[in-house]
C-alpha cells in the first residue's frame, strides 16, 4: 500500500512527511481544497510540529 502526502498526515508518519517536504509536495490539495499541511494541523502532535 502506498501512503499519499494526506495519509502521512492524518497518521503522523513524520519520516514519510519529510521525504514529502524535501519533494515539494506541500503545495497539493486534497478533493476538499486542504492542503497536507492544514491536515497536519488538525491532527497535530509535538512530534510532527517539529518538522515545520
Amino acid at each position: 500500500m502506498m501512503i499519499d502526502v494526506f495519509e502521512a498526515a492524518r497518521t503522523n508518519n513524520v519520516s514519510l512527511l519529510k521525504e514529502f517536504v524535501a519533494d515539494g509536495l506541500l503545495n497539493a490539495r486534497d478533493d476538499r481544497a486542504s492542503t497536507p499541511l492544514i491536515i497536519a494541523a488538525y491532527y497535530i502532535t509535538a512530534k510532527q510540529s517539529l518538522i515545520c
